[in-house]
């Protein structure tokens, strides 16, 4: 599937609430029914199930009629309106499942803090391999990296300030003994609070991830929905200053934005809600508190949270 697919499904599920108070002869309807099941017929990778499904929804009640029974009666309203919830679950099963298997990854954007690390990180590593004796040139440690100039430059004068690297004329540089510390003793800043920079908390794919959860929780506030955002936001915090490694940091971390984008539906994916619940619990289980924020999570979306 193809994200403009994908787009046109959305927008077709968007229309959804505004169908609510029809009938299913009403021609609003009809062009609809008619451009979702075009549109399923055209996405590429669209279960032939899940198309002959959404054809096969209801949205009369079924039954002989007699001769001069006027249409729609009471039970077909009922029968029309459960007919459009089941069309809305079809349809964002399958933008579920494009998002969580199909959507191709975007590469993440470094933030400034990252670039420094990784600056630290490769001219380290230089440095190291010259038996810390030969200077690191800086043009080719920025090629390196896949940085432009202008993120480099941008980045350049911090790490001397704060007295990691050294730069000589000519553009080279050398790793001070406090930065050689900071590499090989990470932890040891942090204790000591003798740096100002600690490579544990300046990933910026984490912040990165954590900055997207944010804004899915503001907006599920705006929506008025409440108590999730709160406990979101604490299970949130307590992974983000655990001892986790980053990649498992940011699987837990993008499995809540899932949750949360399952919460800001009409309907949310019980089923996608419960796999996203697990890998967090698998990831951030055995963090203080993890496990009574993961249930109260659950009992929100009525699942179990934890298998």
């Amino acid at each position: 599937m193809k994200e403009e697919h994908i787009e046109l499904i959305r927008q077709q599920i968007s229309q959804i609430d505004g169908l609510l108070e029809l009938h299913d002869e009403d021609m609003k309807f009809q062009k609809w029914y008619q451009r979702t099941s075009m549109i399923l017929e055209e996405t590429p990778g669209a279960k032939h199930e899940e198309v002959e499904d959404f054809k096969d929804i209801t949205y009369t009640e079924m039954r002989v009629r007699m001769v001069g029974e006027p249409r729609p009666s009471e039970e077909d309203l009922v029968a029309y309106r459960k007919g459009l919830q089941r069309a809305r679950l079809l349809l964002e099963g399958i933008v579920d499942r494009y998002e969580l298997f199909e959507k191709p990854k975007q590469p993440r954007k470094m933030d400034d803090e990252t670039i420094r690390t990784k600056i630290m990180e490769a001219a380290y590593q230089q440095y190291k391999r010259g038996g810390f004796t030969d200077p690191v040139r800086i043009r080719d440690l920025s090629d390196q990296l896949g940085l432009s100039r202008v993120d480099y430059d941008r980045n350049e004068e911090y790490l001397p300030k704060k007295g990691f690297i050294k730069y000589f004329a000519g553009g080279s540089l050398v790793i001070t003994e406090d930065g050689i510390d900071l590499m090989e003793h990470p932890h040891r800043s942090e204790q000591e609070g003798t740096f100002g920079i600690h490579l544990s908390d300046v990933h910026a794919p984490v912040s990165i991830v954590i900055g997207n959860l944010n804004s899915s929780i503001a907006n599920m506030e705006e929506r008025g929905i409440s108590e999730l955002p709160a406990i979101l936001k604490e299970l949130t915090q307590i992974i983000q200053s655990s001892k986790l490694g980053d990649d498992d940091k940011i699987e837990a971390i993008e499995n809540l934005d899932t949750v949360t984008d399952q919460a800001n539906k009409t309907k949310p994916n019980k089923n996608v809600v419960n796999a996203a619940l697990d890998t967090i619990f698998d990831k951030a289980g055995k963090i203080s508190g993890a496990i009574a924020l993961l249930e109260q999570v659950g009992k929100w979306f009525k699942v179990v949270a934890i298998s």
